[in-house]
């Protein structure tokens, strides 16, 4: 839990910060349509200044480097409520998962070469009106020099967030925005679902904070959703969710999202961190995640680029006598995984399952860093 003084750090430093912030048009093809949307209640839950930014939209927002995959089914943010941030922004290395409150304004759209100039002055249906969208793809600078480079905060909204704003055939706009906990802007029965686990401890604001403290989130996946600063991969799976864009989830007979797939010999899941300076892991005292299946995956913490920590772990060891229906929970203390060698917690970028015994199928849901208190 961050203290009143690291929380006010961090919001002066995350303010200042943002205005910096971009993202713009993450490469694909423009469909022009200028019929307003139906009228959405407006909703006011942000905290903060108003920071000023432009936005331009984006087809295909499944497709998102964050990992999440088709955004159909299963995710509180859908593929109508999400964005792409520039790779040069001040927040990118813990932009996945991050939520932020937008409105349309009217403003002169000049590309960042000067080349180009629209008058978007009367693009708005409604200035007051507001969305939260959530961060699921990268909108790189190179290719979108026009707006993705850091000229001024720019967000690239999916084709259906932007449609909520205005007409896409404006194609750019003028935004005013600010950051919030992804679950102040969800739905009633969204958050009721979210609650299901306990969580880290924290109102929601405490728990962005301490994300953006760490770099990463505590809470890894919960309830299908990443939390903030981690990106899913699955690879040689039966899926071949790389490849397909499939999400992975499916819904259990509770109600939850769980991670379900199949891994041939060496393939696997895992999530890792944006973040390579992640300082996560140096507080951490334990790794919580509920399952069923795993019989013959390791499971091992890693850094991303230069390996694992000395020990790989099997699911069975860890199993404790906690049920929910067909899952079990699993808990694996720090001490299990032996970073003391050329991997340190301080390096520890990734969370990694994979198949040593040839096939293997794995669901995985409510995965999180238990912190020392």
């Amino acid at each position: 839990m961050l203290s009143p003084a690291q929380r006010l750090a961090m919001v002066l430093a995350g303010l200042l910060g943002l205005a910096a912030l971009l993202p713009a048009p993450a490469a694909a093809s423009r469909r022009l349509t200028d019929s307003a949307p139906a009228a959405e209640p407006s909703s006011d839950p942000g905290q903060g200044e108003w920071i000023d930014g432009r936005a331009t939209w984006f087809e295909h927002p499944y497709t998102g480097s964050c990992g999440y995959g088709k955004l159909d089914t299963g995710y509180s943010y859908g593929y109508d409520a999400v964005a792409a941030m520039p790779d040069v922004s001040p927040d990118y290395n813990s932009s996945c998962g991050r939520c932020y409150e937008l409105k349309c304004r009217g403003i002169q759209a000049t590309a960042a070469d000067g080349s180009e100039s629209w008058d978007r002055h009367d693009a708005c249906y409604d200035t007051s009106k507001t969305i939260v969208i959530k961060i699921v793809d990268t909108c790189p600078c190179k290719g979108n020099e026009k707006w993705c480079c850091g000229d001024m905060p720019h967000f690239d909204l999916g084709n259906k967030a932007f449609a909520k704003l205005a007409p896409q055939g404006k194609g750019i706009i003028g935004l005013k925005f600010r950051p919030i906990p992804c679950e102040l802007g969800m739905s009633a029965s969204q958050q009721a679902a979210e609650q299901r686990v306990e969580a880290s401890a924290g109102s929601p604001w405490d728990k962005m904070y301490t994300a953006l403290h760490y770099g990463a989130a505590p809470d890894v996946f919960i309830n299908g959703d990443l939390g903030i600063g981690w990106k899913k991969t699955a690879y040689m799976d039966s899926k071949q969710a790389m490849y397909t864009w499939d999400s992975t989830l499916e819904a259990q007979p509770d109600g939850s999202q769980a991670i379900c797939d199949g891994f041939s010999m060496y393939g696997g899941l895992d999530f890792h961190a944006q973040n390579a300076s992640l300082a996560l892991f140096n507080d951490a005292r334990a790794v919580e995640f509920w399952a069923k299946g795993g019989a013959g995956l390791a499971f091992r913490l890693a850094n991303l680029m230069r390996g694992s920590c000395n020990k790989d772990t099997t699911m069975i060891d860890f199993a404790t006598g906690d049920k929910q229906g067909d899952f079990t929970r699993y808990y694996f203390p720090m001490d299990a995984f032996d970073c003391t060698g050329s991997i340190k917690p301080s390096d520890i970028t990734r969370l990694q399952w994979e198949s040593k015994v040839g096939s293997a199928s794995l669901c995985v849901r409510d995965v999180r860093v238990i912190m020392k208190a």
